[in-house]
């Protein structure tokens, strides 16, 4: 069998579509004495190219989620009550678990022992990060935002006690009845490793207006404090206020702190690589009739207005109740790399993908 082969073609694909992916493939013999000297660079690209990056979110329904998925959750998504355009694309259901120091799921899942997700009192909470390492503004302990990028979603006063009829009790049973809850709640584990479901197991923390309280679920006894001291942080009341703020509105999901994550990683990075933007879950057309995500920017160098860019789209972008297009990303971004015309990733000028 003949296979016919364009070389001129399939080094400019190389060069242009995988540019981010070097592959190198060893032959060790072991009867041979002096060590194999790897390059870094396949020699006929004859010397360093800028990566193409393309960077696709992940802003399936599930990034909106405040706890993990698992057999406990009755349905439940968030644990503080959701506002209908807090991610500007609708959500799910408004059941949150009722604070009631005796509903078992409200002691687990406020509780950074068991959901990774929420308030870990031991942890610095800082704001996101912008393009050019500095950052947001503190989040207000009184009109905490729920998603900064978008403050249309609206905020909640933290420090003073609200009202909510969504609920779901210690049975895993909804619950329509108003009762009333204070934001800044959390429970400690007295000794990692213990039994989660054990309410003795636990002391509460509250911050109520201006004051601090500790309470002891095993004795029932519960004191004022006026520090706050987990794994060797101590903090006043009014600095527990502003880190217990800056986790809701810049880390209190999966979707915020992800966001968190990505944007310090990338606001390090030089002006020297070239990366391009997508979204998981938009569709846009078809490629060979399957159909994609939208690969909102081609990638640019990394630099000047198309880097401020990428962080307004990275911490403003919605994020709507939908599924997870993984498979159809990854095809749309590797159909994006083999292109060679205007539209493929040498073009840094692009600033959409047809």
């Amino acid at each position: 069998m003949k296979i016919a082969f364009n070389q001129r073609s399939y080094l400019s694909r190389l060069r242009t579509g995988l540019a981010t992916c070097v592959f190198g493939l060893l032959t060790f013999n072991s009867a041979l004495a002096a060590p194999v000297q790897i390059a870094d660079f396949p020699p006929f690209l004859g010397g360093s190219v800028a990566p193409n990056i393309m960077f696709i979110i992940d802003d399936s329904g599930s990034m909106q989620f405040e706890l993990p998925e698992s057999d406990y959750d009755k349905g439940t998504e968030y644990l503080f009550p959701p506002v209908s355009n807090m991610y500007g694309d609708g959500i799910y259901s408004r059941k949150i678990f009722t604070f009631d120091d005796n509903n078992r799921y409200n002691r687990h899942f406020r509780s950074n022992a068991n959901n990774p997700f929420f308030y870990d009192p031991s942890k610095i909470y800082a704001p996101w990060y912008k393009g050019d390492r500095s950052q947001w503004s503190q989040a207000s302990s009184d009109s905490a935002y729920y998603f900064p990028g978008r403050i249309a979603s609206g905020s909640l006063d933290l420090t003073i006690e609200h009202e909510n009829e969504d609920w779901v009790d210690e049975d895993g049973d909804y619950e329509d009845d108003k009762k009333n809850y204070w934001p800044i709640t959390y429970y400690v584990l007295k000794t990692p490793g213990t039994d989660a479901w054990d309410k003795d197991n636990y002391i509460r923390y509250q911050i109520r207006n201006s004051n601090g309280y500790e309470k002891d679920l095993k004795t029932g006894i519960e004191e004022s404090i006026s520090t706050f001291t987990h794994g060797g942080a101590t903090r006043t009341v009014a600095e527990e206020k502003q880190n217990f703020a800056n986790w809701f509105s810049y880390y209190r999901s999966r979707s915020l702190a992800s966001r968190s994550g990505i944007g310090n990683a990338f606001s390090t990075q030089g002006e020297g690589m070239r990366v391009g933007y997508g979204r998981l879950n938009k569709s846009s057309g078809s490629v060979d009739g399957v159909s994609t995500p939208v690969i909102v920017d081609g990638v640019r160098l990394f630099k000047g207005t198309d880097r401020e860019n990428f962080f307004n789209r990275l911490y403003a972008d919605d994020v709507s109740n939908s599924g997870t297009p993984l498979r159809n990303a990854l095809y749309r971004a590797g159909k994006y790399f083999e292109r060679d015309d205007d539209s493929g990733p040498q073009c840094h000028q692009l600033k959409t993908f047809p």
